[in-house]
């Protein structure tokens, strides 16, 4: 038997509670290494507070490094975000340097381990950690593909388009970095991996806590739909007002008494101006989602925009409630459409898809018994672990332990330098959401944590 992996686990927070997608699938991840080997953790949070115990007890040391403080100068922090744009760097907050590290947190980046694992590039840039053979970056959203979709918002000034693109120029060219700097990048999705074109990217998908026993199929309340996310996110925030405005219309115009639940926390205000209250909905955060679930008669994901796969799709489908997806909310899940849920685009075959489950349950019936099949045989988080568990223990060998950081205990170089000679790859070519009648379109190409997502 071999023994156990010394392994660096670094993320942004601590990945608890499980109050977020972002939070379920790091959680799962780390809960995974903690399998094979003795785990690290470095956490580099916005507010700085102690590691929760239920993640502590599980590490052999847990370290808070903070942030660099903002200036207290509104306009000076305006400036210097600009300032580090124009240089290449698209985080908020500047790169942290060697000597404000903690003695704790330069000592784990000095440290000896068999695996560096990172979630996300965010705590990458800010640690200027340089990667490695060793090395695992957790890309679980390829951040520019994300911006350069919002650009196509309704509406968007021209200042913030223009801003917009350059944050994602910014974003792209980090992430283009990260395939020459790191042993292995994982991406969420298929369509992810064949974006980025490169023989280091390993899809490990987005999963789901499949209930036990599995859910049975219930037709729900009559007319009733359900959309679940954290409404202060962007994508979430549009796809609500563009399903009440463009798409609700036209179901009621045949199923009258159609209406719409939106579970979530964080309502905008232009978006509560659209609820009345009886054809639409807030819940806010609920404690039993699935049984919410269980009662509707379909659930709705009409994103335009954004990036990752959607965990609400996936806790929708293994609580046997089908779903009613555009292109790009579906995107990068093995689901096909009209076998394990609807796709849509328009607002007018949107509602048509709506309209076809709500008037035929027994349609409705067949659609979530098969989309809950694809998500027990692929997306269960125990198989999702199974991979990363596989994954750490081949990036880790061959190897003999290694420092995280540089030989004086500085991460690497910073990270606004942009990389020099990188090839040229198909992701440099950036895509634009084309805007349409109704707003931006794009092509095609669970426990309470999914209202967060």
């Amino acid at each position: 038997m071999s023994p156990p992996l010394r392994i660096l686990f670094i993320a942004a927070d601590p990945p608890w509670p499980l109050d977020s997608g972002v939070h379920l699938r790091q959680f799962h991840m780390f809960d995974a290494l903690t399998a094979v080997g003795e785990v690290d953790l470095l956490v580099v949070p916005h507010d700085p507070r102690p590691v929760p115990p239920e993640i502590a007890s599980r590490c052999r040391s847990a370290v808070v490094q903070p942030r660099m403080p903002a200036p207290a100068s509104s306009l000076r922090r305006r400036a210097a975000v600009l300032w580090r744009e124009l240089r290449g760097y698209p985080l908020t907050e500047p790169p942290i340097p060697a000597d404000r590290l903690t003695p704790a947190a330069a000592a784990l980046l000095r440290g000896e381990h068999d695996l560096v694992w990172i979630e996300r590039l965010t705590p990458a840039l800010m640690l200027r950690h340089p990667g490695g053979p060793h090395t695992v970056l957790d890309l679980d959203d390829v951040e520019h593909r994300k911006l350069l979709r919002s650009r196509g918002a309704r509406g968007l000034h021209p200042l913030r388009r223009a801003r917009t693109t350059l944050t994602a120029r910014a974003w792209q060219t980090h992430e283009r970095d990260a395939l020459t700097r790191f042993g292995r990048v994982l991406v969420c999705s298929e369509v992810d991996r064949d974006y980025l074109a490169d023989e280091h990217v390993t899809v490990a998908p987005n999963g789901v806590i499949l209930p036990e026993p599995p859910a049975t199929f219930s037709p729900g309340v009559p007319g009733r739909m359900v959309f679940v996310g954290l409404m202060s996110y962007a994508p979430n925030d549009d796809a609500m007002r563009y399903f009440i405005r463009a798409i609700l219309p036209r179901i009621r115009a045949e199923v009258p008494h159609a209406h719409l639940h939106i579970v979530g926390r964080y309502v905008k205000p232009d978006l509560r101006r659209l609820v009345d209250g009886q054809t639409v909905r807030l819940l806010g955060y609920v404690d039993d989602l699935p049984g919410l679930l269980r009662e509707a008669a379909v659930s709705v994901v009409p994103l335009r925009m954004g990036g990752g796969t959607r965990v609400k799709i996936l806790v929708s489908l293994a609580s046997a409630t089908p779903v009613v997806s555009t292109t790009v909310g579906a995107e990068g899940l093995d689901l096909r459409d009209g076998h394990e849920l609807a796709l849509a685009d328009s607002p007018e075959a949107f509602a048509r898809a709506c309209i076809d489950l709500l008037q035929d349950p027994g349609r409705c019936a067949r659609l979530a018994a098969a989309g809950q099949r694809a998500v027990h045989r692929q997306y269960g988080w125990k198989t999702v672990q199974d991979r990363v568990r596989a994954l750490a223990r081949e990036v880790a060998a061959g190897g003999a332990r290694r420092s995280a950081g540089g030989g004086d205990g500085r991460p690497g170089p910073p990270p606004f330098t942009a990389p020099g000679g990188a090839p040229r790859r198909p992701m440099e070519r950036l895509e634009v959401a084309q805007e349409g009648p109704e707003g931006p379109r794009a092509g095609r190409g669970l426990p309470a944590a999914v209202q967060e997502d």
